[in-house]
C-alpha cells in the first residue's frame, strides 16, 4: 500500500478557519491466496479530499465541521475469484464516498467547555485514543489544570452522505476521564481512565486506568 501526491492549503481569519488537503492511495495484490494457478491479482489507486471548516461567530461558540470525499478505482481486477474454500467472490461496484469525520459544537462559559457531536480524539502520543467519535463532553480549565470527560460511541449513527454504505453503528459505549497538570517546569503530570462497555456481550467491560 502507498500512498503519495499529498498536498494542502489552509485560509485563516478572526472567525473563519478553513483548510483542504488531498492524497492518494495505490494498493497492489500479487497472489493473495498464494496459489499462482488461481488469478485474483488486484490494483487500485484512491484519490481522496478533505476539507474542515471551523466557524467561530461568537468568543463562546465554536462550529466545525470536516468531510472526506473518496473514490477507489480498479486499474486490474478479476470480475469473480474462486477462493480456496471454493466460494466465489465477485468484484464490488466501487462508487463514490461522502463521509462526514467531525461535526461538532463547543460552547465555552469559564472555566467549563461543553461540545456535542462527531469530534475527532487522540491523545498526544496517541496510546490510548485516536479515533473519531460520537461524543458528548464537558471540560474544565483551571490555570495549568485540565480535566476531560466524555462519554459516546465511535459510530453511533451513519454519517454517510453519498451512496456507499461504509458506516456500521456500534454498540460499544465510550467512557473517558482524562485529567493533566502542567505546573511543573518541563514536565506534565496526567491521570486518566478508559472504559468500555460493548452492549452485545462480544468484547465485554474492559477499563484501563493509568498515571
Amino acid at each position: 500500500e502507498i500512498t503519495y501526491g499529498d498536498w494542502s492549503s489552509d485560509v485563516c481569519s478572526s472567525d473563519l478557519q478553513f483548510a483542504y488537503s488531498s492524497e492518494t492511495t495505490s494498493i497492489y495484490r500479487r497472489d493473495r491466496d498464494l496459489d499462482s494457478r488461481n488469478r485474483d491479482n488486484l490494483h487500485t489507486f484512491a484519490p481522496n479530499l478533505n476539507g474542515v471548516i471551523i466557524w467561530r461567530p461568537t468568543d463562546w461558540l465554536d462550529l466545525a465541521l470536516e468531510l472526506i470525499a473518496e473514490r477507489e478505482f480498479a486499474l486490474h481486477e478479476e470480475a469473480s475469484v474462486t477462493k480456496p474454500d471454493g466460494t466465489v467472490e465477485v468484484a464490488r461496484q466501487r462508487r463514490l464516498s461522502i463521509l462526514v469525520d467531525q461535526a461538532y459544537a463547543t460552547i465555552r462559559t469559564s472555566p467549563f467547555e461543553f461540545t456535542a457531536g462527531r469530534r475527532n480524539y487522540e491523545d498526544d502520543r496517541r496510546w490510548l485514543y485516536d479515533t473519531s467519535m460520537d461524543i458528548v463532553s464537558a471540560t474544565y480549565r483551571a490555570g495549568r489544570l485540565r480535566v476531560e470527560a466524555f462519554a459516546g460511541r465511535e459510530i453511533y449513527r451513519s454519517l454517510e452522505l453519498a451512496p456507499r454504505i461504509r458506516e456500521t453503528p456500534d454498540r460499544t459505549n465510550t467512557y473517558v476521564v482524562y485529567a493533566d497538570y502542567r505546573g511543573l517546569e518541563d514536565h506534565r503530570l496526567a491521570a486518566y481512565t478508559i472504559y468500555r462497555n460493548d452492549l452485545t456481550h462480544t468484547e465485554g467491560r474492559p477499563r484501563i486506568s493509568g498515571v
